[in-house]
């Protein structure tokens, strides 16, 4: 396996592995360098860098057929990129601030959400760009937005303290998950849709999709937790019903 390296004219800011998709043996990252780059795993070369936001990405993934590549930036946009020849697709305008986070569509619709520091989470054509959806009620910043598994329901977590689940078709809000005491930064979806995890202040908490209970507290973290993930068959069968 190689090794991921900038050669020396590149930014040395800060990158992070956002997704991995496979059988597509490739990895894409996002930059303070405000590029994305995808990496061929077999020999850690650079096969794109998808250039053209003004300020930091935030994240970046690639889509589940490996042909297209969404990134989310300081600029206050997001893009949808050709994996191919890196040529951009697509521009999402019409957030206030900072796009914090941007999704595919599960099922491979032509959609994408958003969340952004400016309070909303938003769902896009991919094909035409225009804004279908604001997804508007948080009191604070929405750190991240992920699908459900059916591509139904959207899940956000905010700067308020609190997880959201939204309705797709309709925008409105179906449920809070509102036992954290710090703001939440990512929040998502088991394999199955029927749990949510979020991360918060020093814990990650796991949660039932259909009514809001609090399933468990994972604790254990000194400082504040930014993400947690499921693994890629987590399912909820077995899983105990009630408080932590």
């Amino acid at each position: 396996g190689g090794v991921f390296d900038a050669d020396d004219t590149q930014s040395t800011s800060s990158a992070s592995v956002l997704m991995v998709r496979m059988p597509y043996p490739r990895v894409v990252t996002a930059s303070d360098d405000c590029t994305a780059r995808l990496w061929r795993l077999d020999s850690g070369e650079c096969a794109c860098i998808f250039a053209g936001h003004t300020r930091r990405l935030n994240t970046a993934f690639l889509s589940e057929d490996g042909q297209e590549v969404l990134t989310a930036s300081d600029d206050c946009t997001a893009r949808l990129w050709n994996a191919e020849d890196s040529t951009c697709l697509q521009v999402f305008k019409g957030h206030a601030t900072e796009v914090t986070c941007a999704v595919f569509h599960p099922s491979g619709e032509p959609r994408v959400a958003t969340a952004s520091g400016d309070g909303t989470a938003c769902l896009w054509c991919s094909r035409s760009g225009a804004r279908l959806r604001t997804f508007s009620g948080h009191r604070g910043a929405v750190h991240s937005v992920a699908f459900c598994p059916q591509g139904c329901s959207l899940v956000t977590g905010s700067a308020d303290s609190t997880a959201r689940l939204w309705d797709v078709e309709s925008g409105l809000p179906v449920r809070d998950f509102t036992d954290h005491q710090h703001a939440v930064l990512s929040a998502s979806f088991s394999t199955d849709g029927c749990m949510v995890l979020t991360s918060s202040a020093c814990d990650a908490r796991l949660f039932w999709a259909d009514s809001g209970d609090c399933v468990q507290v994972l604790e254990g973290h000194r400082c504040r937790v930014n993400w947690a993930g499921f693994g890629l068959h987590n399912r909820a069968v077995g899983a105990p019903r009630g408080g932590p």
